[in-house]
């Protein structure tokens, strides 16, 4: 009898086969990674104009009494800064080294005698680093402006001066000095112009080793947050969806030999992060851990004498846009636990910073040229010091506060305001505005910059076909409960999904978050129920009728149409 064989025969492999083919678009996905970057670099970008720890000089010297650091700091701050030792024709000076900088302006006293009483709308305004004249020093610039300076002199008022300590919840972060020279040391004449001084202000912070190591291992701290909550709450999902359409494409019970295939584009993750209220506080406490820096930067921006300073300047102060994040985040919170959502217009986060680029300097350079304001910050700068030490100190706690909120009001009044314009519209929505929603157009404005310049790069891809997704947005517009945070938009963290077939584009597919849609599941009348209908998409699919319900994607997915 023959033997019989045995063949083995491979079972079904396990893995699962690749179906349809998935291409990411590098130009959306190298924008996102770059807005990814900016956000986590953020607090390193401090460094510009900070001294990291390991460069950070000694403690300042201690003093008897404040009439002792009165006179020794002036004393030493005018050999150190004198016309000998500054550059030539110098208006602005940046002594890194010891953490200071100087600004000097000529002052031609051929007008009469100001009064003390109109000394600092006449007289004071517009002076460098005038934010930061104390009571000390503005009654000897003050006594100076009272003076006749019409006739010779012996040049009694050269080198006068003053020193302040600037204070910060009552401890030393640096000092100020400001004293007059006879003559005009910037085009080095002599002193013979009986009425020319010139005025030399320096400026200096203090710096504390442990605390500026602190300060460090907490930034690094934060940028390592920021990648793993960007990872974790966007990055990964983009990867599942990749993954996603690769097994099953993006509808229901598609077939390999449909030829279909897909491209991918990346939105900007920012907005995410921003409304995330342990990465907003952390920012947010960074920048006021940094007040001596900022009380550096904020003259380093008025002055135009060494634009590159001017423009690391700008950009330190650009991190105080973490007060408007944190101002949207604190509001987002509120509304939400009041159901005020309505009351807010969400904001582009491009906004934001954009406007804050602009107003932060705009106000910076205000507060010391418009007289009003000067006196309200020179008030509140001594606001709580003793009367015995008003002439040697100010104290930059409450400033620091004003110009916080003063920071986080900018995006409130667009919020507030603009809900009020938007609520005035026809609230009647139409199936050609609903429609609106899938499209790129209906996105922040970086975003829709990107998409033109695709469409430039790739005229081919600028065809009309059908658009399919946005839906949350169409119900966004029926009703602001729905809004997971309703004072930033959450738009530009939408994927978009070109969908070819034989290599001809058909479809445009919108895929938003399920993160950024509130269910309201504990109030009846407005919760999203789960549609017991099969799936026609890869994708959950938000049903947008009364009430709207959710159509669950075949596997477990966080992106809905």
């Amino acid at each position: 009898m023959p033997l019989s064989r045995v063949h083995v025969v491979p079972g079904p492999s396990s893995a699962t086969p690749t179906l349809f083919g998935v291409h990411r678009n590098f130009i959306a996905f190298g924008i996102s990674i770059i807005m990814l970057l900016n956000i986590a670099s953020m607090p390193m970008k401090a460094y510009l104009s900070e001294h990291p720890p390991w460069a950070a000089l000694p403690p300042p010297p201690t003093y008897a009494n404040d009439s002792d650091f009165n006179i020794q700091t002036l004393s030493g701050m005018q050999a150190a800064y004198s016309a000998s030792t500054l550059p030539a024709a110098a208006s602005f000076y940046d002594d890194s080294a010891r953490n200071a900088q100087v600004m000097r302006h000529v002052l031609v006293m051929s007008h009469s005698p100001i009064p003390v009483d109109d000394c600092r709308d006449q007289f004071l305004v517009g002076l460098p680093s005038v934010l930061f004249y104390g009571a000390g020093i503005r009654n000897v610039l003050c006594a100076f402006a009272a003076a006749n300076h019409s006739s010779p002199s012996d040049h009694t008022w050269d080198r006068r001066g003053a020193c302040m300590y600037i204070t910060y919840f009552s401890t030393a972060i640096g000092h100020q000095c400001v004293w007059l020279r006879a003559g005009n040391e910037l085009d080095g004449s002599n002193t013979s112009s009986y009425n020319v001084y010139t005025l030399v202000a320096a400026h200096a912070v203090y710096t504390y080793s442990a605390f500026h190591s602190f300060k460090f291992a907490y930034r690094v701290g934060i940028s390592l947050l920021t990648l793993h909550l960007m990872w974790t709450k966007y990055f990964v999902h983009c990867r599942h969806l990749e993954a996603l359409l690769r097994r099953r494409g993006h509808r229901a019970r598609l077939r390999a030999q449909s030829h279909w295939r897909y491209e991918v584009l990346y939105g900007d993750p920012t907005a995410i992060i921003l409304m995330h209220p342990g990465v907003a506080t952390a920012f947010f406490l960074d920048c006021w851990l940094s007040v001596e820096v900022i009380s550096l930067v904020i003259p380093r921006a008025s002055q135009s004498a060494d634009v590159g300073v001017m423009v690391l300047a700008f950009m330190y102060l650009s991190r105080t846009v973490w007060f408007a994040y944190s101002a949207v985040c604190l509001v987002a919170s509120y509304l939400k636990r009041r159901h005020k959502e309505h009351l807010f217009y969400e904001v582009d986060p491009t906004i934001i910073a954009v406007g804050t680029t602009f107003y932060g300097p705009a106000v910076t350079w205000a507060m010391g040229h418009v007289g009003p304001l000067l006196t309200a910050y020179h008030y509140l700068f001594e606001f709580g010091i003793p009367a015995s030490r008003k002439e040697y100190v100010i104290e930059g706690s409450v400033p620091s506060m004003l110009y916080s909120i003063s920071i986080g009001f900018i995006p409130l009044v667009y919020g507030f305001v603009g809900a009020l314009c938007h609520r005035r519209r026809s609230r009647r929505i139409l199936s050609s505005v609903a429609s609106f929603y899938g499209s790129f157009r209906y996105n922040g404005i970086k975003t829709q910059a990107m998409f033109a310049v695709l469409q430039w790069m790739h005229p081919s891809k600028n065809v009309r076909v059908p658009e399919v997704g946005g839906t949350i947005y169409s119900l966004f517009r029926q009703n602001a409960r729905y809004k997971q945070s309703p004072t930033i938009s959450f738009r530009s963290a939408d994927c978009f999904v070109y969908c070819y077939k034989d290599n001809l584009l058909v479809e445009r597919i919108r895929l938003s978050l399920l993160e950024s849609l509130d269910r309201n599941e504990s109030a009846p009348t407005l919760a999203i129920r789960e549609a017991k209908s099969a799936p026609h998409y890869s994708f959950n699919q938000l049903v947008d009728h009364t009430p709207p319900t959710i159509v669950r994607a075949p596997k477990p997915s966080e992106w809905c149409l």
